[in-house]
This record gives structure tokens, sequence and C-alpha cells, in this order.
């Protein structure tokens, strides 16, 4: 039974009544829609706010980013210097990234403004 569902078209996964088979892409908007009212809603009265916050971590960057690229012999080198980390955040959650790059740790974090106070996120 667990083949059968995972050797599913994920762009044809779901019949409607009128046998017509939507794709993955048609339904995405919706779900988005729908998804982004419910996160956007107050929290209901007598519910404690949401307090977890997500951890991220993509341990060493240099096994996915080099320090240096080279385009061609006679071009100079591009030195990557930095870099950071960011997620769209459509909830009230706050997710933590965490990687290290040229032997530093680096923190950050993502989160939806509207839902913070101004003079809580203006601090970072």
């Amino acid at each position: 039974m667990t083949a059968a569902i995972y050797g599913k078209e994920l762009f044809k996964f779901w019949r409607s009544p009128e046998n017509q088979v939507p794709s993955l892409p048609e339904l995405a908007e919706p779900y988005l829609t729908r998804m982004t009212a419910l996160f956007s809603a107050p929290v209901p009265e007598g519910l404690p706010p949401v307090k977890t916050s997500d951890l991220s971590s993509i341990r060493k960057t240099e096994i996915y980013l080099q320090q240096e690229y080279e385009s061609n012999p006679e071009a100079p080198k591009v030195e990557v210097v930095g870099l950071w980390m960011t997620t769209e955040m459509i909830n009230r959650n706050i997710q933590i990234h965490v990687w290290c790059y040229k032997g530093e740790l680096n923190i950050g974090a993502s989160f939806n403004q509207s839902f913070y106070e101004e003079s809580l996120w203006r601090m970072c």
C-alpha cells in the first residue's frame, strides 16, 4: 500500500468527483491563500501565544559554498566575504538559523514583523 501511495505522479495526485485531475501547481494558489489567512488570524481567546521556535542548521557552509570563485583565468577571482540566511515567515513563529563559515559560528533569526512590536525587532 505504501509503495502505491508514494509511487503516484505528484502532478496528478487527486481526482475530483468529475474525474478531473488538477495539477499540483493548480492547487498551490488556493492552499497558500487559505494558509495565509489561517496564520494571519489572531490567536483564539484563551489559548497561549506561540512560544516555540524552529531551528534550521546547514552546518559548515563550505560544503556547499566556496570561499572564492573564478569565472575565467583573465578575470579576477570573486571572494565570498560572508553570507546570511532567511526564510519567509507567514506565521508567529521565529526560525533560528545556525551555520559556520570561515571558521566562525553564525546565528540569525527570521520572523514576521507584523506579529511583533517594532521596538523589539528594531533592537536586532
